[in-house]
């Protein structure tokens, strides 16, 4: 009696059906009856092989008529209705194919591992256009190939602990929070042998804003950032992504580094993160810092030639302000700075490089600043700390540059004479 593979699967259906209780009475028809009314002569049994079936389960087993070809699970020559047979994955592999299952003198299934539920191949791969004949019993098992990955590793301050909130996309873990150097998962490539490594790509959001993922990294240092697109060709390799402690904004290109000044020039308490050297050549912004209270990591990075050109309304300014407590600026360079400062009338301000005043609550760490400063107003307008020797035009707050000591080497050209505090 020849049948279709569909009309073979509503008969299994009936199987599955015939074994229901419902109402507390046991149907009666057995496997066996089913199989008799519909000559079903044929079996397949299908293990996963470490991997899992679209619906669950490792192991499948299908009952065929005598003609019957049987399905090839997941493979690309797929011959039955999209849909019909359910397709296998395990993660991290790629399926080869269908290979039949050694077998002992029992002729029971030969584990090659049996904690994984690993069987032992033979050599012959299956043939799946090969019509059933009567008594045919076929066990087969999927044959994998391994991707290669990218292994990755937690990245953050020592001694603190990353919670995660939610995983993202197909990553599961049992382990819900990590520390500097644990193994976080893994990324696997695509059909070409790349993993994006993109600062989007991430495994999971994090608890309470605790933390930021910032990039993936080539070393365990973090100073070497990983190229956006990897390719994997014969082997994996090993990220570090790093998290910040806190809330941070990702710093990548000028647009960004500009929302640094806002128009009313009133900084918001926003950590600020510099991901790359950024030129900022022929960008100017229009409104300079009264007070800054966030934060800038510079992360070693340089941003060089942008420009403060902005027509003054107080009688104190300076690039960064009034640097307000728990405020800091670390470990980066501001390279050919232009600040052009323009009063519309008489005024008499004081003009300064970097801050008007600093509280001690706040840092500058490590910071060097390159450019010029300058000053014009109408008639004999001038600022009132810009005249002689040029020793009060660095740092506000202080008798003189010299007697501010913090972390940062300025070098500005004002006037004819170059400034600076190197030599502290």
């Amino acid at each position: 009696m020849k049948r279709t593979f569909k009309n073979i699967l509503m008969i299994l259906l009936i199987v599955l059906a015939s074994l229901l209780v419902f109402g507390g009475c046991t149907l009666k028809p057995t496997l066996d009856d089913v199989l008799d009314e519909y000559e079903l002569v044929a079996q397949v049994t299908y293990y996963a092989n470490g991997g899992a079936f679209e619906k669950g389960g490792a192991e499948k087993n299908y009952y065929l008529a005598e003609g019957q070809k049987a399905p090839p699970i997941g493979s690309d020559d797929l011959t039955v209705t999209s849909g019909v047979a359910p397709q296998v994955t395990r993660v991290g592999y790629d399926l080869v194919g269908w290979y039949f299952v050694e077998l002992d003198e029992n002729e029971a299934p030969v584990f090659e591992d049996e904690t994984s539920q690993i069987y032992k191949l033979t050599n012959e791969k299956v043939d799946f256009t090969q019509a059933m004949e009567n008594g045919t019993r076929w066990v087969i098992a999927a044959k994998w190939e391994k991707k290669y990955c990218v292994h990755v590793v937690m990245a953050c301050e020592e001694g603190k602990t990353v919670e995660v909130d939610e995983f993202k996309g197909d990553f599961t873990s049992e382990q819900t929070s990590f520390q500097n150097g644990d193994r976080i998962g893994e990324l696997y490539s695509d059909d070409n042998d790349k993993v994006s490594l993109s600062t989007s790509v991430n495994l999971f959001t994090v608890k309470d804003e605790a933390f930021t993922f910032l990039r993936y990294y080539e070393d365990a240092a973090c100073t070497l950032p990983a190229k956006s697109s990897v390719t994997l060709e014969d082997s994996d390799m090993t990220v570090y992504a790093k998290f910040a402690t806190g809330k941070w904004t990702r710093i990548s290109n000028r647009r960004e580094f500009a929302k640094i000044f806002p128009q009313n020039g009133e900084s918001e308490a926003v950590n600020y993160w510099i991901m790359d050297d950024i030129d900022c050549k022929g960008m100017k912004v229009d409104s300079y810092l009264k007070n800054f209270s966030g934060k800038i990591e510079g992360d070693n990075h340089t941003i060089s030639n942008f420009g403060v050109s902005v027509n003054i309304d107080t009688m104190k300014v300076a690039l960064f302000g009034n640097i307000k407590a728990g405020a800091s600026i670390t470990n980066v360079t501001f390279e050919n700075v232009t600040m052009a400062y323009t009063s519309k009338t008489e005024m008499k301000p004081e003009v300064y490089g970097v801050f008007t005043s600093i509280d001690e609550n706040a840092t500058i760490s490590n910071v060097v600043l390159t450019g010029s400063l300058s000053f014009s107003g109408p008639g004999d307008s001038c600022a009132t700390n810009m005249q002689g020797g040029y020793d009060h035009c660095l740092f506000g707050g202080f008798e003189k540059d010299d007697d501010y000591t913090g972390d940062i080497k300025v070098t500005l050209t004002i006037g004819n004479q170059t400034v600076s505090n190197i030599n502290n």
